[in-house]
Formats: structure tokens, C-alpha cells, sequence
């Protein structure tokens, strides 16, 4: 009975693990589908091994479509060379890194992107590819170009006052300069004109 009852308290614990495992694969597994941020891995040559609804709808693919595509496919052409040199940085040091690209949706418009991207390994640590976050930043764009916009225009009322200031400020000394130039000149006149009366 006492080795009974150890195999009943290890399969015990066994549902018990296993029911954790399957309660936090079910949180991730709905964070992974229902983020905003566009998540997807590829394998080292990439093509798309998996992703979130967030990134086929960010580029207006179904997951299907998108793992036909490669990567390149998805970038403007000034964007390819960029690609290269992050996959090969990231694959080679493992590290993290976040920069900014474009992409072209499948109905040919582009937006900016801020993506994160870092390398994706299995269970034994073999490298197999790279993880990435996707971001869409155009309201951040538009919004960084409007206000640039303004500080442009702030920047010309500033230059526009300071001139007025200082031509302000030029015509109070010359007020004041005429004045000073108008009681010397009085002095004298006034004595001139005692006399000459």
C-alpha cells in the first residue's frame, strides 16, 4: 500500500504540473493571438515559420499567404540591404535589436514600422531562426511630422518678434538719442535767444 499510495501522490503531482502547463500555455497562447503588435518568427533563410493575427492583418495577408512569402517580399527594395545585415547581426551575437523599417501591405501602400527583433532557438539552444515584434508607427510618424511642422512655425514667429523687438529696441535708442541731441541743442539756443532779445 505505501508504494500505492507514492504512485497515486506522482500522478497527483503529474495532473497537477500538468494542468499549470496547460493554464499557462493557454495565457500565452492568448496573448500571442490577441496583442496589437504584429509577432512572427522565421527560419534562418527567411521564410515565415509562424505569426499572430496582428501581423497578417497589419499587412493585409492571411497566415497562409504570409508563409508563402519570404521576408524580402514584404520590404520595400531600399529596405532589403538593411534586412541582411540584422538577420546576420542577430543569428551571429543573439542579441536583441530595434530599429525602423518600412513595409509594403499586399495592396501595395507602405508604412513605417518599429521592430524588435531577436534569435529564435529550440529546445536545445540550436539556432533556427529569428523571433520579431511589429509595430505599426504611422500615427507616430504623422504626428512627429506635424509637430515638427509647428516648431517651424513657432521657430519663424521667434525670428519673426526678435527682429521687431530689435527694431523696436533701434528706434527707442534713436528716440532717445534725438532727445538727448534735442536738449543739448536747446540749451544753447535758449541762451542765444536771451540774448539776442
Amino acid at each position: 500500500t505505501s508504494q500505492k499510495n507514492k504512485i497515486d501522490e506522482e500522478l497527483s503531482q503529474r495532473k497537477i504540473a500538468e494542468q499549470r502547463l496547460i493554464s499557462t500555455e493557454k495565457r500565452f497562447r492568448r496573448l500571442y493571438e490577441t496583442t496589437q503588435d504584429g509577432i512572427m518568427a522565421r527560419d534562418v533563410i527567411g521564410r515565415m515559420l509562424h505569426c499572430n493575427p496582428a501581423y497578417a492583418k497589419m499587412l493585409g495577408y492571411t497566415r497562409k499567404e504570409l508563409k508563402l512569402l519570404s521576408v524580402k517580399q514584404l520590404l520595400p527594395e531600399k529596405w532589403h540591404a538593411q534586412r541582411d545585415r540584422v538577420a546576420k547581426k542577430v543569428l551571429k551575437t543573439g542579441r536583441s535589436i530595434v530599429f525602423e523599417r518600412e513595409y509594403k501591405r499586399k495592396d501595395g501602400s507602405i508604412f513605417p514600422a518599429s521592430v524588435r527583433t531577436w534569435r529564435l532557438t529550440d529546445g536545445r539552444g540550436k539556432v533556427i531562426g529569428i523571433w520579431s515584434i511589429v509595430r505599426d508607427i504611422s500615427e507616430q510618424k504623422k504626428l512627429q511630422k506635424n509637430l515638427e511642422k509647428q516648431a517651424g512655425a513657432l521657430e519663424k514667429i521667434i525670428v519673426d518678434r526678435t527682429k521687431k523687438l530689435k527694431d523696436s529696441e533701434r528706434l527707442v535708442a534713436i528716440g532717445q538719442t534725438a532727445g538727448m541731441v534735442g536738449h543739448d541743442l536747446r540749451n544753447p539756443l535758449q541762451t542765444i535767444t536771451g540774448d539776442l532779445y
